[in-house]
């Protein structure tokens, strides 16, 4: 009788210093992604630091970007956003799908904010994107992510699927600056504020 009481102790000493959240992210396509974001920004990661949500309730990470250009809105040369989940001393809390950011990674992220409010990823983990290069041809490519709690794999492309795993730079960049043209184009749509959008390096 004592190993099974043993079992479960360990078990549960083992989750102290983790929490884990589902989250149910409904499905968006990269035209709707495009539609919801204020801002499409490529950029470097140059700070990954995670603190405690204003309620003290859950953990966030703040991640800060210095961006190479817009291909809608412009939020400046520096952004910050943030990711749920993230780690404070000996406490990880992991948000299941959430994106994995670290410091140095080059990504596409769709942001959306809403007044003073530091931006939040559009669509969750569907809308942000890694910029890696091609290991067989030596181009560079988009790519999901890793995911906190999910490993990572590769799947074809198929354009307008925010699902994909690898898809040119040039061909995904063009995508996404059609999408944004159409949207501008539409009757009664405005034209995003800020400054002219300048064509990503």
């Amino acid at each position: 009788m004592r190993k099974p009481i043993f079992l479960i102790l360990l078990g549960l000493g083992l989750l102290a210093g983790a929490t884990a959240h589902a989250t149910v992210v409904v499905p968006a396509d990269l035209k709707q992604l495009t539609t919801r974001a204020n801002a499409i920004v490529r950029g470097r990661v140059v700070t990954v630091q995670s603190q405690w949500t204003g309620d003290g309730r859950r953990v966030e990470t703040i991640v800060t970007l210095e961006a190479s250009g817009y291909i809608k809105g412009d939020l400046g040369p520096r952004v910050i956003f943030r990711v749920p989940g993230g780690k404070m001393g000996t406490l990880r809390s992991v948000v299941v799908g959430a994106p994995v950011v670290r410091e140095g990674d080059e990504i596409i992220v769709f942001l959306g904010a809403t007044g003073p409010a530091i931006p939040r990823i559009v669509g969750f983990n569907q809308g942000i994107f890694r910029v890696a290069i091609d290991a067989a041809s030596g181009r560079r490519v988009v790519a999901k992510p890793v995911l906190a709690g999910e490993p990572a794999s590769k799947t074809p492309f198929r354009a307008g699927d925010v699902t994909v795993k690898t898809v040119p730079l040039s061909e995904f960049e063009g995508q996404v600056r059609s999408l944004v043209a159409q949207d501008v184009a539409r009757p009664g749509r405005n034209a995003p504020a800020g400054r002219a959008v300048p064509r990503i390096r």
